[in-house]
């Protein structure tokens, strides 16, 4: 089964596939929302959405980042 981002490791296709939800949400965005209308207000169920995946991403980051110091040598810590 091929993992999403191509065979990465699942730390690192997790946070590939939560850069590309952000980055899908944030381009509708910026397509769509009037200039002078902030995005909140434009839809804000998107923006809600594009915040919960942005918080999704550091949280993961974080605990992969703590996860790689306390075992520094393992091979799966690459991210």
């Amino acid at each position: 089964m091929m993992m999403a981002g191509g065979n990465k490791p699942p730390d690192e296709a997790r946070i590939w596939l939560l850069v590309q939800i952000h980055d899908l949400l944030s381009a509708y965005l910026l397509d769509h929302c009037p200039e002078e209308q902030s995005w909140e207000d434009f839809d804000a169920d998107i923006d809600a959405l594009r915040t919960d995946v942005a918080n999704l991403r550091a949280q993961h980051l974080t605990q992969v980042t703590s996860q790689n110091a306390a075992n520094p040598s393992h091979p799966g810590n690459r991210v």
